[in-house]
């Protein structure tokens, strides 16, 4: 049988390989509000599930964490996705770094990162949440191409004759000289386009596709092992939580994240595994406990929430709400009878506007009712997975 894992044979496609790092999350929700009128776009990154790796042979979680979030660090999907701002900031004033290296790091340290707070989850595992913003986006994005520019035509080697690319290189490289805007916002929307030789991008996508058959095919098959089936599960939830639409012009393609009017949730699920070592010095760290503070605000609608919790409630994962007032109603009878009357406030909301997977209907029993709830936010952690179907 094939032993190669899914994510690590189409890390470029999926954004997942299985590199092991210090800290692990068991997964990752990320969720953007482009505000055309502020130009200012705003990322929400929730860090599901933080522990120490098992492979790693001298744990040094506990000393990464505080670093992490005092120098505003960000980590995508996993510690190898990890951005070290400390890093990227002594670039700036360092001579023997090259123009290219401090332009990208001015790029990089302009954005603001802040801390929203942790939570524990329905299932114990404890988490956090963090605010990304970037004011002046269009001025960002203008930056952002200019340096992908630069940064093609600085690695403009020479093409070997037998490459299969060779020639969507030359038309990349050409794009560059002129000033290509590889990416950019419409809306909500995020949209990557670049240029390709018609023939050879064919026969890339014939090579890639039938490779990818191969591998879900493994995964299927009688007797593969939980990794590989683990991988599918990780890519087919990264592809479809939002929309991804590809559109191929021949000369030209153009893959386009989310929809332009709505604002959405991309979702990772990477791990089953989880242990607590982390717990202690993430809450620690991260002081603020996002479930209280979030579900103040849901039972105070006068409150004047942290700018991270207003984030949270004007475009979060949906879940995010529910979590809150689930910990809200254990904690008094006061606050049971204000959190089961939100949650019904949400259950109808949601239903009316998404209602996939539905809300829970309330019912005599609140303890059900509040079950039911706990096994709906799982089934949103899924999403767009079927709850116990399929893969």
């Amino acid at each position: 049988m094939r032993k190669t894992t899914l994510r690590a044979r189409t890390a470029c496609l999926l954004l997942l390989a299985a590199v092991s790092g210090c800290v692990e999350l068991t997964g990752q929700r990320i969720a953007w509000f482009h505000d055309v009128a502020k130009d200012e776009l705003r990322i929400l990154l929730f860090y599901d599930g933080v522990h120490e790796s098992a492979n790693n042979t001298q744990p040094n979680g506990a000393e990464q964490i505080p670093k992490f979030v005092a120098d505003g660090d960000v980590m995508l999907l996993d510690w190898y996705g990890h951005i070290n701002m400390d890093d990227e900031q002594k670039k700036l004033d360092d001579p023997s770094v090259p123009e290219l290296d401090r332009d990208w790091a001015r790029l990089i340290t302009s954005i603001k990162v802040e801390p929203v707070g942790h939570y524990r989850e329905p299932d114990g595992r404890v988490g956090a949440a963090q605010l990304i913003t970037i004011p002046k986006v269009s001025e960002f994005l203008g930056k952002l191409n200019g340096l992908i520019n630069r940064e093609l035509l600085r690695n403009a080697t020479a093409i070997a004759e037998g490459s299969s690319l060779a020639r969507t290189r030359q038309r990349i490289r050409a794009a560059a000289r002129q000033g290509h805007q590889w990416a950019a916002l419409d809306g909500q929307a995020i949209r990557v386009t670049i240029p390709v030789h018609p023939g050879e991008w064919a026969r890339e996508k014939a090579k890639g596709l039938s490779e990818l058959a191969r591998h879900v095919a493994d995964a299927l098959a009688d007797g593969a092992e939980e990794q590989q089936r683990r991988d599918l599960r990780s890519a087919v939830q990264l592809l479809t939580s939002l929309p991804v639409s590809y559109l191929d012009r021949g000369d030209a393609i153009t893959i386009v994240v989310g929809t332009a009017k709505r604002s959405g949730t991309l979702r990772a699920t990477i791990r089953d595994e989880y242990e607590p070592s982390l717990e202690k010095v993430l809450v620690e760290n991260v002081k603020t406990d996002l479930d209280a503070e979030l579900g103040a605000a849901e039972l105070n609608q006068g409150a004047k929430p942290l700018p991270g919790i207003v984030a949270i409630r004007d475009f979060g994962p949906p879940e995010e709400p529910v979590r809150a007032l689930l910990c809200a109603a254990s904690s008094g009878p006061e606050k049971r009878k204000a959190a089961l009357e939100g949650l019904r406030a949400r259950a109808a909301a949601f239903n009316r506007d998404r209602g996939v997977p539905p809300a829970p209907e309330d019912g005599e029993d609140p303890e059900k009712y509040l079950a039911a709830w706990k096994e709906w936010y799982g089934q949103m952690k899924r999403y767009p997975l079927p709850a116990k179907e399929g893969l």
